[in-house]
């Protein structure tokens, strides 16, 4: 055995999560951060070193060598649903989050081995995905950050920051897809429930997609006028009328829904929100 192996395998039990220690404070502290989009979770847990006035990329991160993106135990990266990375297809799962550091290119890479301590058992067989992203100058972190910054409801991007450093790399979900299944799967099991055609028509009105079946939805959805929240499947009702171009029959429908909110007692916000609404569209119309 190596005198480097010897020395790790010394004092690697020492530095192992099992073991409690004595209390101290960690020189680089776990981080754990999680972001959803759409219906996915994506959660990041690493350790984050600080600078400490050293020379980071290019010094004590070499260029061209696999580095465990932060301290300790592996950085991990975990998708609760399908997504793309960097325009590759990743199932869902937990995933080892390793980088190769460039002057000019950072590769950027999700490896299955997640496993392990640091990278030393990193192999390039268990890569999953190997993706390009180019390093921009930002303003100075002191501490590693890494995190997940959402872009739309179905994009966002996975950011590291360090010292002067940013590299990002793009993450897609498939959100619609999945909506659309489930919204399917929801209406031929009941039909007629007001609650979930009204949750669907909300969907579609939101994403600005389906807007005719949104319609259909709410319609029905408010054909119950013994439902106490039918003030405001009207209203959602109105909002995608207004956007089918449909605006005579939207404010028709507008009036209906500030009438029903008004006899009810607390819709009485409610009201005057789906008012001030309606004057906002009555100018947009003029």
């Amino acid at each position: 055995m190596s005198a480097s192996l010897l020395a790790l395998a010394v004092v690697a039990p020492w530095l192992s999560p099992q073991r409690e220690g004595i209390g101290l404070p960690a020189a680089s502290p776990p981080v754990t951060a999680s972001r959803t989009v759409g219906n996915c979770k994506i959660s990041l847990d690493y350790s984050s070193p600080g600078v400490k006035g050293r020379p980071i990329f290019g010094g004590m991160i070499p260029y061209g060598s696999v580095w465990r993106t932060g301290a300790n135990k592996p950085t991990t990266i975990e998708f609760s649903e399908a997504v793309t990375f960097g325009g590759k297809e990743v199932p869902a799962g937990k995933y080892l989050l390793a980088t190769i550091p460039g002057k000019d290119a950072w590769t950027v890479i999700l490896n299955k081995n997640f496993n392990q301590w640091g990278v030393y058992q990193y192999a390039e067989a268990q890569d999953l995905a190997r993706v390009s992203a180019k390093p921009s100058t930002a303003e100075k972190t002191e501490c590693l950050d890494i995190r997940i910054t959402p872009k739309s409801r179905t994009a966002a991007e996975l950011e590291l920051l360090w010292e002067t450093t940013r590299i990002a790399v793009p993450i897609a979900v498939d959100v619609d897809k999945d909506a659309d299944k489930k919204i399917e799967e929801a209406i031929a099991k009941s039909p007629n429930d007001a609650g979930v055609l009204m949750e669907a028509g909300d969907y579609y009105l939101q994403s600005g997609r389906n807007l005719e079946k949104a319609a259909q939805y709410l319609a029905k959805a408010s054909e119950d006028k013994s439902n106490q929240f039918r003030p405001i499947i009207v209203w959602r009702r109105a909002q995608v009328e207004w956007k089918l171009g449909k605006k005579d029959t939207a404010m028709k429908s507008f009036d209906e829904a500030i009438e029903g909110a008004k006899a009810l007692k607390g819709f009485e916000a409610v009201g005057k929100e789906i008012e001030a609404m309606k004057a906002s569209f009555q100018k947009e119309k003029k």
